[in-house]
């Protein structure tokens, strides 16, 4: 089973968008793998929220639906822990 971090901020950005493309272009990203493994996609786990992976502008989409004050983000790539209501 191999974590699928890349949906994972694909996913966040088409929930703030409100909008499926993202989540596509996440899967059309990645590698391909043996028939015998599987992805694990999830929503959230333990750690922030890493969006490194998006583009600057979709990184700030992300932050203006579900972070829109500073001290919920951390490190300028992500979101810090639980999500909370905006």
């Amino acid at each position: 089973m191999m974590f699928n971090f890349l949906l994972n901020q694909h996913l966040f950005l088409a929930l703030a968008k409100q909008d499926g493309i993202p989540i596509a272009k996440g899967l059309r990203m990645l590698p391909p793998k043996q028939e015998d493994l599987q992805w694990l996609n999830f929503l959230r786990h333990h750690d922030e929220l890493n969006l490194e992976d998006l583009e600057e502008p979709e990184t700030q989409e992300v932050f203006e639906a579900f972070a829109p004050k500073e001290d919920m983000r951390i490190f300028g790539r992500g979101i810090r822990g639980a999500l909370r209501p905006s």
